[in-house]
Formats: structure tokens, sequence, C-alpha cells
């Protein structure tokens, strides 16, 4: 027998391998399935939400239009970092042209597609917004028909997807038995859709994985002269739901806190999908920003910890 020497890749052909890996995962993911089901879901949940009548409505939306194709992503994560890990076949060989952490990071930049989709999508849907002079916010007599959506409220979908297509990867490489672990994927997607009114109370708004805007404070009793709330407040009338005024605002330093929490946990993700010293490295490094990503959340409800207001939504008071 013969003996074979392995050369070891130099870092400039193991970057143009990787690269490549990733290209052909790209090009893939624009043409599998995941992406193409997720993004007519998506689409399907705006269109039904057009006609949302309650104070908010509308605006709150935009974060959730993006909550199948997030779930799309998660699942086509999972499928293929899955294809180095499959039970049914042997782990990769030693003269490999990408080791196994190096293939995983190259599934994971081929998802790529799922994050331009939602950028674009999230550019068009604000642009026709503003074009539209933007969106109602309140009841009379504290109402507009003029919000607009902040910076942080535009990246949260963003963040959300990277979120989704980096655990995806690291859930698709620790496991071998992908089935499980997609249907726990389609079972958070469908409870941040339906149910995402579930996850808005403080303090579960701070971690949760959709964080709606306009917040609502308590005002005042449905006794309340709405003349007598100080000027430029946006209101919301007592309804079915909850017999009080409430006060409507939106919190960009809560949206830019939840957007700092999505990277922290991406970088924790990717952390698992690393590994070694590099991966302890980056959980080190997950760990301070969602710390201060928990941190600037706290500051923007005043620490608030337990519900303090007396209506559904993101309420502290």
């Amino acid at each position: 027998m013969t003996a074979t020497t392995i050369t070891p890749l130099s870092p400039t052909t193991g970057r143009s391998a990787l690269r490549t890996l990733a290209g052909i995962e790209a090009r893939r993911t624009w043409r599998g399935a995941a992406l193409w089901i997720g993004l007519p879901l998506s689409l399907f949940f705006g269109w039904n939400t057009r006609e949302v009548d309650w104070s908010g409505g509308n605006y709150s939306a935009l974060v959730l239009l993006f909550v199948p194709l997030a779930g799309a992503a998660f699942v086509a994560g999972v499928r293929s970092a899955g294809k180095d890990v499959r039970a049914d076949v042997p782990p990769l060989g030693e003269d490999a042209a990408l080791g196994d952490r190096e293939r995983s990071l190259a599934r994971l930049l081929g998802l790529a597609p799922f994050l331009i989709v939602t950028i674009v999508g999230t550019a068009v849907i604000e642009i026709a917004i503003r074009i539209e002079g933007g969106i109602r916010i309140g009841d009379d007599p504290g109402r507009t028909d003029s919000a607009v959506h902040t910076l942080p409220e535009l990246l949260q979908p963003a963040g959300l997807v990277v979120v989704a297509a980096t655990a995806g990867v690291a859930a698709g490489r620790r496991f071998r038995h992908r089935l499980p672990i997609i249907a726990l994927g389609v079972i958070v997607t469908f409870m941040n859709t339906g149910g995402y009114w579930v996850f808005q109370w403080v303090p579960m708004t701070y971690v949760t994985l959709v964080q709606t805007q306009p917040i609502e404070e308590y005002a005042g009793p449905r006794s309340t002269d709405p003349a007598t709330f100080p000027a430029g407040w946006l209101l919301h009338r007592p309804d079915q739901y909850n017999g009080n005024w409430r006060h409507v605002t939106v919190d960009q330093l809560l949206a830019g806190g939840h957007v700092v929490y999505f990277i922290g946990l991406a970088t924790l993700f990717l952390a698992a999908i690393v590994r070694g010293r590099d991966g302890r490295r980056l959980v080190l490094l997950a760990c301070g920003v969602i710390a201060t990503g928990l941190l600037i959340q706290l500051v923007a409800t005043d620490f608030a910890f337990t519900i303090r207001g007396t209506s559904p939504g993101q309420v502290y008071d």
C-alpha cells in the first residue's frame, strides 16, 4: 500500500473554495423551495393585514410580514448545514477540500438571498408608505395619519432573518435528525405570527423574536375627558379589549436595543457553528452584545420588569 500525503490548503485557496461553495449554495437558495414558500406566505400575510383598522395595526405589521420568510430561512439553514452531518452519511474525510466549519460558514453565506429579499422588501414597503403619506396611529382626538417607521424598526426584519438563518445552520450542524428541528422551527414561526401578541408584555418583549411598535401606556380611566391629556399625545380609545384610555408612542430606543439583542443572538449561533477556541471567544462577545441590547431596552422602559399598565400590548408605566 502506498502512503498518501495530504497537503493542507493554503489560506488563499481555502478562502476561494469557501467563496465558491457559498456561491453554489446561494444559487441553490434562489432556486430552492424554502425561499419561494416563505416569500408568498409573507406576501399573503401582508395582504391580509392591509385592512386592519385598529389604532397602529398597520404600523405594527412591518416586522410581522417577514416572520414566514424568517421561518423559511431557518428551515433552509437546517437543510443546508445538515448535508454534512446526515445520519445515513459518514463524516467528512480528512482530505476534504473544506473542513466541517468552513462548509457550515459557506452554507450560512449561501442563505444571503433571504437577507437580500428582506432588505429589498422592507425598502419597498417603507417607500410605498412614505409615498402614501404615512400610516395611522391613534384615535381622535389624539391621532396622526402620517406616521412612518424609524430606522431601528426598519432594521428589525433583517435582524430577525439573520438570527433565523444562523440558528438554522447551527441546528443543522449540531443535529443529525433534521425533521424534528424543522418541525420546531415551523411551530415557532406560527407562534410568532398569529400569536405574536402573547410575547409583547414586559419583560417578555425584551427577548421576543417579534417586537412590535407602537407602545401603549395606561393614560387614564374610561371616564377621563381626552381634552385633559397633554397636547400632542397619540391616544387609543377605550374598546372591548380594554376599558381605559392609552397613550400611544413609538420607542426608537427600545427598537434599537432589540436590534442589538438580535446581533448578539446571531453571534451566539455563529459561535455554535464555529466552535473551538474561536467559538468560545464569540460566545463571550455574544453575551456582551446581548447584555448591551437588554440594557438599552431596560433604559428605554425605565427598567420595567413587571406589567404595570392595564392594556394588552407592550405596556409599562
